[in-house]
Parts: structure tokens; sequence; C-alpha cells
């Protein structure tokens, strides 16, 4: 299963009260991903959602002069947040007068172990959909991710 058709079955699922604002004749358009996010977006607030846990988000702080991202919450944040039921995002955050493009995404993968945890997030990155990951000590750790 594509991202693209998995994205839209969550949406689905999500929204299967049809809360989304966004018309039908335009919900998924070619399985739009853009479309599923804001379907998905449209049916939960901060303050919870429909399945419980509302909307946890996470920003990966970008630092070009140390060549890296960080996440803005710890690893144990963010597991927490998505074994209550959130859906976990992400957003970058640039420097000031940065030119970057935005990248969004939700989390894809969680890994630990003893002394490893491993944060793995499905992103837009202009257009191209890739997985981005950050690493950490452990769980009171916040992860980065080398640019």
């Amino acid at each position: 299963m594509s991202i693209n058709s998995s994205l839209v079955k969550l949406a689905d699922k999500i929204d299967s009260e049809n809360k989304s604002d966004i018309t039908p004749d335009y919900i998924n358009p070619n399985n739009s991903i853009e479309k599923s996010l804001e379907r998905i977006a449209d049916n939960y607030s901060s303050s919870g959602g429909s399945t419980g846990g509302g909307v946890f988000a996470v920003n990966g702080v970008v630092n070009i002069g140390e060549g890296q991202m960080s996440l803005d919450k710890t690893c144990g944040e963010i597991k927490a947040a998505y074994k209550q039921g959130s859906i976990v995002t992400f957003n970058t955050v640039y420097e000031e007068g940065s030119d970057y493009g935005a990248t969004v995404g939700y989390l894809a993968t969680i890994d630990s172990g003893s002394d490893y945890f491993q944060i793995n997030f499905i992103v837009n990155m202009g257009g191209a959909i890739s997985l981005l990951y950050f690493e950490a000590s452990g769980e009171n750790d916040y992860a980065v991710h080398q640019l």
C-alpha cells in the first residue's frame, strides 16, 4: 500500500462522521496527501480528538550552523502522546530569515533499545514524500537529525 492510499484510508476512518470542511468534490482528488492531511486536521483540535488523543504537534528546529535539526519534544513525550492515541504531526521551524520551504508530516515509527531511540516521520518536502529520521540516546533526550 502506498503512502498516498494509506493517508486516504486513515483520513476516511477519522472522518467517518464527515466533520471535515472540505467539500466532497475535493476530498481526495488523485489520493491527494494534502487533502487527506487537511481532513485529519479538520477532525482534531489540540483539546482532543474523536479517537481520544487529539493532535500532538512536534517541531523540527533547524540549526544550519550546526548542520542538524532537533525535535522540540523529548522522545518520551512523543512516545507517550502516541500511546495515548494522539496523531503526532511534524513541522519544520527554520532560523529567521531562512528561505527554506515548509516540511510537514506525521509520525511513522518509534524504535528504541537500551541505549538508543529512533523516531521516524513521513514528510512532504517540496512535493516529495520521504522518511525523516531522528536519533537520541534515550527517552529523556531530544532526538536529532543530521542535515
